[in-house]
């Protein structure tokens, strides 16, 4: 007890020494109260302890509540993940893939996949094409009609998330009756913080929660293609330029050898990317077009949402954010002077205040209008100018040049002939025929030599020389009705002008090989045997095409006029052509039926059946002017046309 009291004292001492007990009693009270405070610190201790074991059981019955409600959720987003970790490494790695072409600056490749199916890649690299344009051409897949190749429909059934949606499209090709529909679902990651890149991902679905997917088609020549995956990846290498791979096994659905469609994939797929990047330089360039409006109209998420991590990227990597076009006539600085009234200031004072503020789309669209009219109004006189200096350069080249003194007096005498032939009807021909021939007839406008006019056959030289006046004149005169119009611009009357005139050099150069096809009995003689038949009618093929084409010439240069009295005058202009084309044919006949009676009533008949009868007429070589006295040459001179 002593010792205790004496350890007492030396832990507390009393503060007065000579007062022992005093002291005692001071160091027992204080002792009593710190177990007292410290007793109730831990029974404070113990109770927050307990306070915070059990908000810990409850976090996690709730979090584990929270795990089972979203489960469907986390799997979900674990499969997405693993199909963007599978997206880039087909996108990344390149050994196992074989190059098949490059075509336009876009690689073209192709693996076989396990499944014994076909897997193309693309990758191309463009540059002045900001990444804003070519993700704004991807994302809205409603559009795809205006770049896509084959695309005759699209719709976007659903924008499920800011980059996830579901799109139905039609690919067809009218000419072959083929057509091939795709539902698919497509959904982008973002990966720029981690490697500069965006990854987009697809595939096929037959259902979606909450989305009528439609019906596949049933009608001949249409199926529901598959598309097993489509793997993209953009990757930012300037604020202008990217490149940009896709990756993508379809199954179309043709009943065609695999290897038919295999080749054609390979060849065709690179389109795809070269259209695609081809797009965003005209929304780049024309923020008119329905990409430029689509990124106007949906600001909450181009603007809001794209916009702000595009330029965040930029100034992270101490690039100059670009324009986007479309976006430059989203936003104005409007200054508004008004006139302020206090105390303090005299009556004309005035303030000026500057607001930012977002166009309503009525005032976008009535902005656009301002603006991009005058550049609308401005091209289209570009245009017109451009037309009037190309009409006017063709009219010169059109345009007939000065004509000498004798070049005019023959116009004016072959003006009279002509007049006369389109006059002439078939029994007038007939009668002129066995008439003497005229003199002023020579197609060379001067005077045939006497020695014709008495030789052996002059009649049917004669008639040769009138039907090459007669093709002439029907020439000038579709010549003339052309050139009357002027240039219009259409390529179909530069196309019959160019068909007529060949039409015309063919048969003036071939007058004996046109008319033989007529004749009534078999045209082509050799000796006393016929050629074969196949010759007869390649022959005549070849004459009613001449005539069918002189009439088509002059129907379709006159059917393509850009005229108000285009109906009256083409119906005419048809009629006129097919009574020159039946009065040209009828003297085809009728040189024909001459040439074989003079042939028949010949005494030298079967020495000349050796030879091809009439043939000799014409050299194919000849022109107009030596065609009257060809009968005059001796057989060494003659250029036969068949033999």
């Amino acid at each position: 007890m002593a010792r205790s009291q004496r350890s007492l004292s030396c832990i507390y001492p009393s503060p007065d020494g000579n007062n022992r007990s005093s002291s005692k009693r001071y160091s027992l009270r204080n002792m009593r109260s710190s177990l007292t405070t410290t007793a109730a610190a831990t029974e404070q201790a113990e109770r927050d302890s307990a306070a915070a074991i059990e908000q810990h059981r409850q976090l996690i019955t709730l979090s584990r509540d929270i795990l089972r409600a979203k489960q469907t959720e986390f799997d979900a987003l674990n499969i997405r993940a693993k199909d963007f970790q599978q997206a880039r490494e087909n996108l990344v790695e390149d050994d196992d893939w074989t190059l098949a072409q490059t075509l336009f600056g876009i690689t073209t490749s192709y693996r076989r996949e396990e499944d014994g199916t076909l897997s193309v890649k693309l990758e191309g690299e463009l540059s002045g094409v900001p990444l804003f344009e070519q993700l704004a051409v991807l994302r809205e897949v409603d559009l795809y009609t205006e770049w896509a190749p084959f695309c005759s429909k699209a719709d976007k059934l659903a924008q499920v998330g800011k980059i996830e949606v579901v799109a139905h499209q039609v690919m067809s090709v009218p000419l072959l009756g083929l057509s091939r529909d795709v539902a698919f679902r497509a959904l982008g990651c973002d990966c720029m913080r981690e490697d500069g890149s965006i990854i987009i991902v697809a595939a096929s679905v037959d259902e979606f929660p909450g989305i009528e997917i439609p019906p596949a088609p049933t009608r001949i020549g249409s199926a529901r293609m598959l598309l097993r995956s489509f793997q993209a990846k953009v990757d930012v290498l300037s604020p202008s330029s990217a490149r940009t791979r896709l990756v993508a096994n379809i199954d179309p659905k043709l009943a065609l050898p695999q290897w038919l469609i295999d080749f054609s994939m390979k060849k065709i797929a690179g389109l795809v990317l070269v259209c695609l990047q081809s797009m965003a330089k005209k929304v780049m360039n024309n923020p008119e077009r329905k990409h430029g409006k689509r990124i106007q109209e949906d600001s909450e998420f181009y603007r809001d949402w794209l916009l702000p991590k595009f330029e965040q990227y930029c100034h992270d990597l101490g690039w100059d954010m670009p324009n986007v076009s479309a976006f430059c006539l989203g936003k104005r600085r409007d200054f508004v002077r008004t006139l302020a009234s206090d105390s303090f200031a005299t009556d004309d004072a005035s303030s000026i205040r500057s607001s930012s503020s977002k166009l309503s789309l009525k005032s976008l669209r009535r902005l656009n209008k301002r603006i991009f009219g005058h550049y609308a109004e401005r091209k289209k006189r570009k245009r017109e100018k451009r037309l009037l200096e190309t009409e006017q350069k063709h009219q010169e080249m059109l345009r007939p040049r000065e004509l000498s003194d004798d070049e005019l007096r023959r116009y004016e005498r072959l003006q009279e002939k002509r007049h006369i032939l389109v006059s002439m009807t078939p029994e007038k021909f007939r009668n002129f025929c066995d008439q003497p021939i005229p003199e002023e007839i020579a197609v060379s406008g001067g005077a045939m030599p006497a020695q014709t006019t008495k030789a052996q056959g002059n009649k049917y030289s004669h008639i040769i020389s009138l039907m090459g006046m007669y093709v002439l004149f029907f020439g000038i005169d579709l010549s003339d009705h052309i050139s009357s119009r002027g240039y219009q611009g259409i390529i179909w009357m530069n196309l019959s002008l160019i068909l007529q005139i060949a039409a015309y050099i063919f048969v003036i150069r071939s007058i004996g090989f046109v008319a033989f096809i007529a004749l009534e009995d078999h045209v082509f003689f050799y000796g006393k045997k016929a050629v074969s038949r196949v010759l007869t009618i390649v022959a005549i093929c070849v004459s009613v095409l001449i005539v069918i084409g002189c009439m088509g010439a002059s129907a379709v240069s006159t059917l393509t006029d850009a005229g108000t009295s285009w109906q009256v005058d083409a119906i005419a202009r048809i009629k006129s052509t097919m009574a020159h084309s039946a009065t040209f044919f009828t003297m085809l006949v009728i040189l024909g039926q001459t040439l074989m009676d003079e042939h028949k009533s010949s005494p030298d008949s079967e020495l000349r059946g050796k030879e091809s009868i009439g043939l000799d007429l014409v050299s194919s070589g000849d022109t107009m002017s030596e065609i009257t006295d060809a009968h005059l040459m001796p057989p060494s001179r003659r250029n036969w046309a068949y033999s």
